[in-house]
């Protein structure tokens, strides 16, 4: 912001100047100069020139600045005035304290370094493109979640039937633990089934015959994968030695293995809870994935009374009699 009075000192300073020549100067004293005793041999200075020169022209015209210069060139032993401090003044002051407090950042340049690049571009671009290509290549080994089992893949079909078998060679032995600990026997049944169909209709009578204890919506899924078992096997679909049937074969015969299982389970389960009137299952299925049972035994159903030995062996008499009484009724 101007100084408001300005104008009205530099009138003053001219004033003066104007009553020292009026008086008669000395020699020495520079036109439109402050009064200045000369030293004998000092040089005239340039800037005692230029303020001289400036002052003869139009002294009226002076600025406070040009006065200040013509008064320090007409007195050369007085020093300078100090320049004001600018913002940028401060800054380069504030930056350099900062620099000699952390020598480890100072940097010649502004621009802050940059870290070393230790890959060319190529070399990063080459980089990224190869996991990605193996990422999508897990993805596309990766099966699908809830994939339907007769669409897996034949060796995952056989790794499930294995873990059905290890599961129940387990609940053996945990079955026989806790017929110990309730202080009764427990021996793994010894009558092995030979058939799809056979095993089958054995499941699906334990489960109805225990059928109270389990939910119905859950037991009629079950009763239903069971008979539509039954049914392709009396109807030659899963036989494991045909090429078209050999999947559907495995696929069903991992089902009732995992049934069996349950069945096996929840009896030990029952038993513990001291639910009356559970049996464990008297069959047992082939403990092995190197040959599926075939749908029927070559001499199934020779007799109907054969069939009621066979049938009263693995799920006993009475119950095989209750079961086809109900079935003649329906």
């Amino acid at each position: 912001m101007s100084d408001p009075n300005a104008q009205m000192n530099a009138q003053l300073q001219v004033a003066q100047i104007e009553s020292a020549q009026m008086a008669g100067a000395p020699s020495g004293v520079f036109p439109g100069g402050m009064p200045h005793v000369m030293v004998p041999g000092q040089p005239v200075t340039t800037a005692q020139m230029a303020a001289a020169a400036a002052a003869t022209k139009h002294p009226q015209d002076m600025t406070l600045a040009q006065i200040a210069a013509a008064q320090n060139a007409s007195d050369p032993g007085k020093k300078p005035a100090k320049a004001k401090k600018t913002y940028q003044t401060k800054a380069m002051k504030a930056a350099a304290a900062a620099n000699e407090a952390n020598p480890a950042s100072h940097t010649t340049s502004a621009v802050p370094a940059a870290a070393p690049i230790t890959q060319s571009i190529p070399q990063q671009q080459a980089q990224q493109a190869k996991q990605q290509q193996q990422q999508q290549q897990a993805q596309k080994n990766r099966p699908p979640a809830n994939l339907p089992l007769r669409q897996q893949n034949p060796r995952d079909i056989i790794d499930a039937l294995k873990t059905n078998l290890d599961m129940i060679r387990r609940e053996f032995a945990e079955n026989l633990s806790a017929a110990a600990q309730r202080g009764e026997e427990f021996a793994p049944p010894s009558f092995q089934i030979r058939s799809q169909h056979d095993a089958a209709v054995a499941i699906e009578l334990w489960l109805t015959s225990h059928g109270g204890n389990f939910n119905a919506e859950e037991l009629a899924k079950k009763v239903a994968m069971l008979r539509d078992v039954q049914t392709k096997c009396r109807l030659g679909r899963l036989d494991p030695t045909c090429t078209e049937n050999k999947i559907e074969a495995l696929s069903c015969w991992v089902e009732l293995t995992k049934t069996y299982y349950i069945c096996a389970r929840e009896s030990r389960n029952l038993k513990s809870r001291g639910v009356p009137g559970i049996e464990s299952p008297t069959f047992r299925l082939p403990d092995t994935t190197k040959q599926i049972p075939p749908p029927r035994p070559p001499e199934d159903f020779t007799s109907v009374a054969e069939m009621d030995i066979a049938m009263g062996q693995v799920v006993g008499a009475q119950r095989w009699v209750e079961a086809v009484e109900r079935q003649m009724t329906r």
